[in-house]
């Protein structure tokens, strides 16, 4: 399952100090937040506060942040539940009834484990959490395994989990091909996706790989010592991440001119737009509104990236798969059905360009 992690780097207010414990999630610093504590000695959970005011009117649901994330063993999972108050008082409820945050949601790349709460209002009034008010409570809890392979790692935030382990194993499968003894990408020229690149051994004997842009071809500097398989991970690597920063201005634009146009008069709190190497999903969006899009739409037609994007923007309204969210999708593209069918088919399209992704330059 990986190293342990045993409390945040250096220098984060924490608690716990030890094989579990919380401490402010990244962003949220400086900011008041009070960390989970019991009340009484007997008392099994942590309580929650609200990081910020929250209103949530009758029927709706929200999500409430807490500014916080918690480390754990592997074998032990946060259990969230709804304040027996406020589910009895004020109608309250969990969206999903019981959260559950896992070891490995500690620290993730896209939003560092923030916890959230989803909260739906069952009741006929409108429902006001004040910032630092106690509103659900957390409970460490072991859990047990059957014998298993090995499984991915978690490479996302909130409803990162979920998908298939033999899709994930494909993707990496199609993304570490084994080098062929003539398909050595150092001290060569070539083409990577269409783009014009050249590799060779850096200087001395550098640790680390580097690749920068002259003009509108990549140039990819090697570390030294490194194996076959090794070269041609950090080349693709390097390589991926100069693409999306060519790509990443006009993306934001992109995702701007939608929440302007498509969503008029929401206020979306877009923040942070990244293209990431997810190869299970084509989108994500944290609770903080920052947009991850996958690698595989670096090259993908401008129609199936404003569907992508127009999804994720929809998330920063409904943070769910719910009638209602489906309704924003359709006003802000109406042919949004046959998108996302024509988005199928370039999954595939992708799979047949990254087989073709290398190519030699003309002799």
């Amino acid at each position: 399952m990986g190293t342990q992690k045993n409390g945040p780097a250096g220098g984060q207010r924490a608690s716990g100090g030890g094989p579990r414990g919380f401490a402010v999630a990244r962003g949220w610093e400086n900011q008041g937040i009070r960390l989970p504590r019991r009340q009484t000695a007997g008392s099994a959970g942590y309580d929650l506060e609200a990081a910020e005011r929250v209103e949530i009117g009758p029927g709706q649901m929200v999500r409430v942040p807490t500014g916080i994330k918690a480390w754990m063993p592997p074998d032990e999972f946060l259990g969230v539940y709804i304040r027996s108050s406020l589910a009895f008082r004020h109608q309250l409820m969990l969206v999903n009834n019981v959260g559950i945050i896992d070891s490995d949601y500690f620290e993730n790349p896209e939003n560092d484990g923030h916890i959230m709460v989803g909260l739906i209002n069952l009741g006929r009034e409108t429902v006001i959490l004040e910032k630092g008010e106690r509103f659900a409570q957390a409970i460490f809890q072991p859990f047990r395994r059957i014998e298993e392979k090995v499984l991915p790692t978690r490479q996302g935030g909130l409803g990162s989990t979920g998908t298939g382990v033999e899709e994930a194993r494909r993707d990496t499968d199609v993304a570490l091909t084994e080098l062929q003894p003539d398909d050595n990408p150092t001290d060569r020229q070539g083409w990577f996706l269409g783009y014009p690149i050249q590799t060779r051994e850096a200087r001395g004997r550098r640790r680390t790989s580097a690749g920068r842009w002259e003009g509108n071809q990549m140039v990819i500097e090697l570390a030294s010592h490194l194996s076959p398989q090794e070269r041609r991970r950090h080349v693709e690597s390097l390589a991926l991440r100069l693409l999306a920063s060519r790509r990443l201005p006009a993306l934001r634009q992109r995702i701007w001119r939608l929440a302007q146009e498509r969503f008029a008069g929401q206020q979306l709190p877009v923040g942070e737009i990244h293209f990431r190497q997810q190869n299970r999903r084509w989108g994500s969006c944290s609770s903080r509104g920052n947009i991850s899009l996958s690698y595989r739409l670096l090259t993908a037609p401008d129609e199936l990236l404003d569907y992508v994007c127009i999804h994720e923007l929809a998330h920063l309204v409904e943070f769910n798969h719910s009638p209602r969210f489906w309704e924003l999708v359709a006003r802000a593209d109406p042919d949004y059905r046959l998108h996302r069918e024509a988005l199928k088919e370039w999954g595939q399209r992708w799979q047949e360009q990254w087989q073709r992704r290398w190519q030699p330059a003309p002799a």
